[in-house]
């Protein structure tokens, strides 16, 4: 039975809308509900994790490009954007110089931030520079994304022993609205890389006014204060733990947005923000369960769902490391006793497809495997015969342990039961293993020792199938969490990475996720939609790969 809104919770929205609507008579609010609060403003702090703090600072910073607008819609309502071209934001144009190696960006002119700063090519020069200073506390997570960018002088030498940090003359400021980027090798992951989270222009003359000696790139003000930038919105309070009200920024260089002020609230629980949209008290939702987002699809009440299959996947982990996991036969055997059809249709309402590959489907450089694995039990009993495990006998009892994050157990746990009830035809009687977040993330992601587990969390940020796979199925990825090895696989993906002929490079994505699927050591189940409930007068809700809004998108009807 669904809770009722708290009078107290009810109270607060309707007190914080009525002051927006007090504000001026023209103002428009919109108040988006997510279960938890914004963490930390500094792109390489560990409150980074959470979603909301990504939320938060991709609206308040701006970066050099972006991906231009399909002019397209998924079925469900939500923009789609074009992964094959870009257009400008902080850049006006830029060009390639092949022969050199060389990328030129000229820069927009009278770019003001939140600030009242002028944007010029020094806050390119201090965001490369504070990049390559691998000084965020998270770890350097903006290098990576330079050194995957392919940009020279951003490599492994930045530790120690070598410890080169200095920026060089990689990046280079020829005048104040003109920079050069030296790459490496030329990527198809370059302009990619520039349209990212971590690649934002941060306001250097406001981020050098709060450093000091201890902090000289400021990572620790601007984990607990401010993400200044030159983006569509201004902080105006943040109440930590609570809520977080941004105020359109008036200079905005695309115009002013059309929504004057973001109150992003923290409603832990499901049914307070199903209820809170329902009354009109919030415009937007999200991170509900797949059955929640179902219910609000046929509640009425002037409410409507608009989702997309983006990049968010569910997926079967099964550690290399783990013995005998490291039988291919084994993980084949698995892989033919998954229920995939009835997890589509029970656990995710219809609104999933089954995943058939390694890389997301909307991504450049996916293709559908000649490999598929569908449920068969037959099939999957002779594997585990064949690997030497007839009925599941001799299988070590710790192996058959299916974990999962146990706050992702409205959405897994149900997934998790029917992979219990399937694998007990095939003889495998299987124990679930729900665990707190942090204690999950300790054991697969640090430690690597869960031998079996659902992972609908990770996600690729940048839309290229080189970088579905570099990170997470090389030997030394930093997402490798099922210890995969394959020097075939390392090798292909470098090749990958370096070749600069998109039919080869294409040619050889395929035969690496062909690989993959043979292995394998994630085994897809299902490519499942990114939802947000909202009010029937919202619009422009638009898919970006790191599954946030964009606030200067929206609109109010």
């Amino acid at each position: 039975m669904r809770k009722l809104l708290p009078l107290v919770v009810l109270a607060a929205l309707m007190a914080g809308a009525c002051q927006g609507a007090t504000t001026t008579t023209t103002s428009k609010t919109i108040t988006i509900l997510s279960p938890d609060a914004v963490a930390a403003l500094d792109n390489e702090a560990p409150g980074m994790l959470v979603l909301e703090s990504m939320q938060a600072i991709v609206n308040l910073g701006e970066q050099l490009v972006d991906f231009k607008q399909a002019g397209t819609q998924s079925a469900d309502g939500v923009n789609q954007l074009d992964f094959n071209n870009f257009e400008g934001r902080l850049a006006q144009s830029w060009t390639l110089d092949e022969a050199n190696k060389t990328w030129t960006f000229n820069l927009r002119h009278n770019v003001v931030g939140c600030t009242g700063n002028r944007f010029t090519a020094d806050d390119v020069i201090y965001t490369f520079a504070r990049a390559k200073s691998v000084s965020g506390t998270l770890g350097p997570l903006s290098w990576f994304f330079m050194n995957t960018a392919g940009v020279a002088g951003f490599t492994p030498d930045v530790f120690p022993p070598k410890s080169q940090t200095a920026l060089g003359d990689e990046v280079t400021k020829v005048d104040d609205f003109t920079v050069k980027i030296k790459v490496s090798s030329i990527r198809r992951l370059f302009l990619p890389a520039m349209t990212d989270f971590f690649t934002l222009i941060w306001d250097s003359k406001e981020m050098k006014a709060h450093a000091t000696s201890a902090d000289p790139w400021s990572h620790a003000w601007a984990t607990d204060n401010n993400a200044p930038s030159f983006g569509p919105y201004c902080l105006e309070k943040w109440t930590k733990g609570s809520d977080f009200i941004a105020k359109a920024n008036p200079n905005y260089y695309r115009g002013k947005p059309a929504i004057d002020r973001i109150d992003f609230r923290k409603v832990p629980e499901d049914a307070n923000r199903i209820a809170a949209l329902q009354s009109g008290e919030a415009q937007i939702v999200q991170s509900l369960t797949p059955k929640e987002f179902d219910f609000l699809r046929t509640g009425g009440k002037g409410v409507k769902v608009n989702g997309i299959i983006g990049n968010q996947y569910l997926f079967l982990g099964l550690p290399w490391n783990i013995k005998p996991l490291d039988n291919v036969l084994l993980r084949r055997a698995f892989a033919y006793a998954l229920p995939y059809d009835q997890i589509l249709q029970v656990a995710y309402v219809g609104k999933a497809k089954k995943w058939e590959g390694t890389v997301p489907s909307s991504y450049v450089g996916f293709f559908k495997t000649q490999t598929q694995y569908n449920l068969d039990v037959e099939k999957s009993k002779a594997l585990l015969a064949q690997a030497g495990y007839p009925g599941g006998k001799g299988l070590p009892p710790n192996l058959l342990q299916l974990s999962y994050t146990a706050e992702r157990e409205g959405t897994l746990g149900p997934v998790a039961t029917l992979i219990q009830a399937a694998f007990k035809n095939v003889g495998l009687n299987l124990q679930l293993n729900p665990l707190p977040q942090a204690q999950f993330a300790d054991r697969v992601f640090a430690k690597h020792e869960l031998p079996m587990f659902l992972d609908d969390q990770d996600k690729p940020d940048l839309v290229t199938g080189e970088y579905a796979l570099g990170p997470f199925m090389t030997t030394t990825g930093p997402g490798n969490y099922t210890k995969y090895s394959n020097p075939v696989m390392d090798a292909l993906v470098d090749q990958i990475y370096s070749e600069s002929d998109p039919a080869k490079q294409n040619q050889l994505l395929a035969q690496a996720q062909e690989i993959l699927m043979q292995a394998p050591n994630w085994i897809p189940i299902a490519e499942y939609e990114t939802q947000w409930g909202i009010r029937n007068n919202v619009s422009g809700i638009t898919w970006h790969p790191e599954d946030q809004l964009r606030w200067f998108e929206l609109k109010l009807g």
